[in-house]
């Protein structure tokens, strides 16, 4: 699966879903559309952010290729990154 971006004449193929609660962030992360890492990660800033480092330095999710989709509750905690890094970004 991809998905092109007319705006910015870009196909994305890696699309990261982030679903936030209280307590936890559930992270799928998709090539295509196979699922390639499915993960629980702790609502804290720091577990946030060690993960947010960790996607960073993975080579094939580039800033030019991923997707990133969450609520509108995530958004204050990953603006800031998505916004530095110019990453594309889809409220729901």
């Amino acid at each position: 699966m991809e998905i092109l971006d007319k705006k910015s004449r870009r196909t994305f193929v890696n699309f990261i879903g982030i679903d936030v609660s209280k307590n936890k962030f559930d992270v799928a992360i998709l090539t295509g559309s196979k699922l390639v890492i499915q993960q629980t990660i702790p609502n804290t800033q720091t577990a946030i952010l060690e993960w947010l480092i960790a996607i960073k330095a993975t080579p094939e999710l580039t800033r030019a290729k991923t997707l990133y989709c969450m609520e509108q509750q995530a958004f204050i905690v990953i603006c800031s990154f998505t916004h530095s890094e110019r990453r594309r970004l889809i409220l729901l």
